[in-house]
């Protein structure tokens, strides 16, 4: 690991592994690292090659029998070129809009590849278009979205950039899944009020409205912002 560029969390995980031979999810989750498999990610990343086990362990003090992996080193990937570390500058510009860019969420922040590393590598010095700020919870989603996808094996890198999880704005499928996800967090505390009060079913609702663009009873949404966006440049320029 120590030819590239292998992040803190992957030297965290190849220690536990080098002192005991092994590490299991349990192991990973103590050191903070909330999500094992993104961090033994990270350890093949920088050119480990990591074996896994399933194996049943009761949790405690709950007394409850769970399973968890357990993960070891079984060699090394030659010429494997690891991921660059993020500068704090750099951190900045992908997080400049100040929110999640899937869901809308507010900080905290991680800023996450587009295409994953494993698919689609980097380009350094880094791109900010090669990235997108993701909540921590987006963040875990699209991991595990990832890791279940079938182009993990084929690595084709415009079914990456074609998926909800590298260009939310515009997507073509979600891990390829012929799917449509809506995700979003409210702030306002009207909105909050009226969505407590109403718990729409956001699918139903969107279904409607789409429904009665197709009759020619409702405006398309798309034009509306269009008309609105019109409407405030007058405004602004004083037209």
């Amino acid at each position: 690991m120590e030819r590239g560029h292998a992040s803190k969390r992957a030297h965290d995980v190849a220690h536990i592994i080098f002192e005991n031979g092994s590490c299991t999810t349990t192991d990973i989750e103590s050191l903070g690292y909330k999500h094992a498999p993104r961090a033994v990610g990270d350890l093949r990343d920088a050119g480990i090659e990591v074996s896994k086990t399933m194996e049943q362990y009761v949790e405690q003090p709950s007394g409850a029998k769970k399973r968890r992996a357990r993960y070891f080193i079984s060699g090394t990937t030659d010429g494997k070129v690891s991921r660059h570390p993020f500068s704090r500058a750099f951190t900045q510009v992908v997080k400049v809009s100040g929110h999640c860019e899937v869901c809308g969420a507010l900080p905290p922040l991680q800023i996450d590849h587009r295409v994953p590393f494993e698919i689609g590598g980097e380009r350094f010095p880094h791109q900010a278009e090669d990235f997108m700020p993701l909540c921590p919870s987006c963040n875990r989603s699209k991991s595990w979205a990832c890791e279940h996808c079938p182009n993990r094996e084929v690595k084709d890198i415009a079914v990456c950039k074609a998926c909800m999880w590298a260009s939310p704005k515009g997507y073509k499928h979600v891990a390829m899944q012929q799917v449509r996800e809506f995700r979003g967090t409210l702030y306002d505390l009207d909105d909050i009020r009226r969505y407590d009060e109403q718990r729409p079913d956001v699918p139903e609702v969107l279904s409607e409205y789409m429904q009665r663009v197709d009759e020619g009873t409702q405006e398309p949404l798309a034009e509306h912002l269009r008309d609105s966006s019109k409407q405030s440049d007058r405004i602004e320029h004083g037209r």
